[in-house]
């Protein structure tokens, strides 16, 4: 499984692309899971939702617009991003009937989201799923820095190429 989700994440362009194969793989891998990942807004850094694999019922407990921070599933993805380690807590308290799991999703320059599964019915983690979901995390990591570069390196050659157009014109006038 982490072989096929580093192949995926390796040809994901953009740290939205890199979330999504992530979230799309964790719901595949982890028995009775689905997922819902969660991106910072970049300007203020909140978590909100950005695409979901299977129906998460337990983990969200307000049926919100898309784009919008669900309860559940937005409180334990901030906490997995603030404290950047898995989060797990059985939901309602009471007669927990799944388990949310949260894992978030960082690069070089912190977390940029989270992913958070919902398990039916309510159990533990195994510890492959543990490890699976860790090494997840860091794959996903690799990927996010990637990207970034990446964006970083397209908006520089953008940046040259404006400046060698503006220069060139400059010149070609001045003659």
């Amino acid at each position: 499984r982490i072989q096929r989700l580093t192949e995926r994440v390796s040809t994901a362009l953009t740290t939205a692309d890199v979330m999504r194969v992530v979230g799309e793989e964790l719901a595949g891998a982890v028995a009775g899971a689905s997922a819902a990942v969660y991106a910072a807004r970049p300007t203020d850094g909140l978590l909100e939702l950005a695409s979901e694999f299977g129906r998460q019922e337990m983990c969200e407990t307000d049926a919100l617009l898309p784009g919008t921070l669900h309860t559940e599933a937005a409180a334990l993805a901030e906490e997995a991003a603030a404290t950047q380690r898995l989060v797990a807590r059985a939901t309602p308290a009471g007669a927990p009937v799944a388990t949310c799991v949260a894992l978030p999703l960082g690069g070089g320059r912190g977390v940029v989201g989270a992913v958070v599964l919902e398990l039916r019915p309510a159990r533990a983690l195994t510890s492959m799923e543990q490890d699976l979901l860790l090494a997840a995390g860091r794959v996903a990591a690799q990927g996010i820095t990637r990207a970034r570069l990446q964006s970083l390196r397209e908006e520089e050659r953008r940046r040259v190429a404006r400046d060698l157009h503006d220069d060139f014109g400059q010149t070609l006038t001045g003659l």
